[in-house]
């Protein structure tokens, strides 16, 4: 088992310490109290490696996956590091302390693993994949709304202007979020700003690669920006 809390308290003649974990049940709280005096191991972040906030990022991510695929947690965990290790060039890495950097990219893995796989997150799981760095893109890779998961479409932080062929025009250099039906009403209804303030949105910036994997549009030789008219920041935007 992995628990996670922060250290409270820490006494220096008796080299005891106070530890206030997080999220724990009833049923934990009673076997810690039917093992007091027992032993047991303790990894600390030291700042150079994988962080508790990472680990904890990773394992809330795993659960979620053990329990859609009816699995145990040490079996996918076993799994997911050898196949993103494989295609991503990483040698194998322990998440006890690896670096900063890996935790990262493999929390981003599994983020795109949970989208491409209709992973049903834990609460506490989504709110993690979606303060995530590569949310928003990994749900425009999956084509799902980066808001409820629902099939998405192309939404444009910038309106395109008038006369534009959204399926000829050239994308590549467009600010877009994946949205649902529904959520993209919601955008232009109470404007662009106050619909990413809500929800904490940025926005995906075209490149050449995404234009051409999610097929936004005619590709040329030489590639042109068309912004379009801005959404004004209003209610009813």
């Amino acid at each position: 088992m992995k628990y996670f809390g922060e250290i409270k308290a820490f006494n220096y003649e008796e080299n005891t310490i106070v530890l206030k974990l997080d999220d724990i049940d009833i049923h934990e709280s009673n076997l810690f109290k039917n093992n007091v005096g027992n032993y047991l191991g303790i990894d600390f972040d030291d700042k150079r490696v994988i962080s508790y906030k990472q680990q904890r990022k990773v394992y809330a991510l795993l659960n979620s996956i053990a329990k859609s695929f009816k699995t145990k947690l040490e079996d996918i965990k076993a799994s997911l590091k050898q196949d993103f290790c494989k295609h991503n060039g990483h040698k194998m890495f322990s998440l006890s302390n690896c670096t900063v950097t890996t935790a990262n990219d493999f929390i981003d893995y599994l983020v795109n693993f949970c989208l491409e796989w209709d992973v049903e997150f834990a609460s506490r799981a989504l709110d993690i994949a979606k303060g995530s760095y590569g949310w928003e893109i990994n749900c425009l890779n999956n084509k799902k709304c980066c808001i409820c998961g629902q099939k998405m479409q192309i939404a444009h932080v910038h309106a395109i202007g008038m006369g534009a062929n959204r399926k000829k025009m050239v994308h590549i250099g467009y600010t877009v979020l994946p949205l649902c039906v529904k959520h993209h009403s919601l955008q232009h209804n109470i404007g662009i700003k106050t619909f990413l303030d809500r929800y904490l949105l940025t926005g995906v910036r075209i490149d050449e690669d995404l234009s051409r994997r999610l097929h936004l549009g005619r590709l040329r030789k030489k590639y042109e920006v068309h912004m379009g008219d801005p959404i004004e920041y209003t209610n009813g935007g």
